[in-house]
């Protein structure tokens, strides 16, 4: 048993904690760019929102204005044929 554990002190284990310390940073630095990525994801999801709840007022505001057009269109429309009946000539029919 004392000669395992003298073989064991002999192991020269440096270059496995260097590979441990250096895959430590790799760790470290792989989940700062992951939560980099996540708080980018997030704001690219806000955004997105703004654009769909923007884009939804937009459509909106589109019907709204092509009622009123149409609305307009159409009594432009009636004005137009009263006066047309009301320059027409029946006597020159």
């Amino acid at each position: 048993m004392n000669d395992t554990a003298d073989a064991m002190e002999k192991i020269d284990l440096s270059p496995i904690n260097e590979k441990i310390a250096t895959l430590e940073v790799q760790v470290k630095a792989q989940n700062e760019r992951i939560m980099a990525i996540a708080d980018s994801n997030i704001r690219t999801s806000e955004k997105i929102s703004d654009a769909i709840v923007l884009s939804r007022e937009t459509s909106a505001t589109v019907s709204g204005l092509r009622k009123e057009l149409t609305a307009t269109v159409e009594a432009m429309d009636e004005k137009l044929n009263t006066i047309k009946h009301a320059t027409v000539n029946p006597l020159a029919k």
